[in-house]
């Protein structure tokens, strides 16, 4: 009795990734895709806040344009002193805008350097960062951390396969997508669906980046469709105050509807 194989249908995709992806003359930055995670490593430690500075400016638009949901810190070489000046300008122009671009994990394995080390751990507390670090003896420690999160579930497509071919002559790199021939449509439309998410975050992350930590909450609370009456008893503040707040998020962002900012509640969370 002959069985009728199963057809497919095969889709080239082309994105523009590449790992390493960052080789600087302090800092090593390495892009694992399938675990949707960034790693640094600093093969020696900068001399100077400003050299720092140039090193964590290039991490962190790498990170505007991958936005991974993990990012691990591998410390050991790290001697730096920085200083509560220096820990603002990182939580404004590094942690801020990653978290805003996707980042949910942050993993640090301790730098040789005890006392600096304790001082980055202190800094975060003081400044009250966005995000909270989890600190690691060693890089398996940090790495067993990040793997008990689990990535998007792909449980709606069992049957679709990605493979990551390489790189071209042009440096892009390709993934073949197997999947069922019935299926093909929907794979398209989820890959527009998804590029067309990227466009919005990439067009519009300086826009939100641009809001207070304030009128971000009023965002969040008016994408839900609670009214400024509502969102003003919530962060107990009066409704004149709600209502100055919301005419500069529709401003800032360019929007007039709670639809507009469930848009941007989605997109940055």
């Amino acid at each position: 009795m002959s069985t009728k194989k199963q057809q497919h249908q095969k889709i080239i995709c082309i994105f523009p990734l590449d790992m390493p992806i960052h080789s600087g003359k302090y800092l090593k930055i390495d892009f694992i895709a399938n675990k949707n995670r960034f790693i640094q490593f600093w093969h020696q430690s900068p001399p100077s806040f400003d050299a720092f500075k140039s090193e964590m400016l290039a991490y962190t638009e790498l990170y505007l344009k991958h936005r991974p949901t993990q990012s691990m810190w591998l410390q050991q070489n790290f001697k730096l002193d920085l200083d509560e000046t220096a820990q603002q300008w990182i939580e404004e122009k590094v942690n801020v805008p990653c978290k805003a671009a996707g980042n949910k994990q942050l993993a640090f394995v301790i730098s040789q350097d005890i006392l600096a080390h304790m001082k980055v751990i202190g800094a975060f507390e003081k400044i009250k960062s966005c995000i909270t670090p989890h600190h690691f003896a060693t890089q398996e420690g940090a790495e067993k951390w990040l793997d008990t999160f689990e990535l998007p579930s792909k449980s709606e497509h069992q049957d679709m396969s990605i493979t990551y071919l390489g790189t071209d002559e042009n440096g892009l790199s390709e993934l073949t997508i197997k999947t069922k021939s019935g299926e093909i449509l929907e794979v398209i439309r989820l890959f527009d669906s998804l590029m067309e998410e990227s466009k919005f975050v990439k067009s519009n992350i300086q826009k939100y980046l641009s809001l207070t930590e304030r009128e971000r909450e009023v965002l969040q609370l008016r994408s839900t469709g609670l009214q400024l009456s509502e969102v003003a008893e919530k962060l107990h503040i009066s409704l004149f105050t709600g209502q100055t707040h919301w005419r500069k998020v529709k401003k800032k962002l360019g929007i007039s509807t709670v639809v507009d900012a469930a848009k941007f509640v989605k997109a940055f969370g």
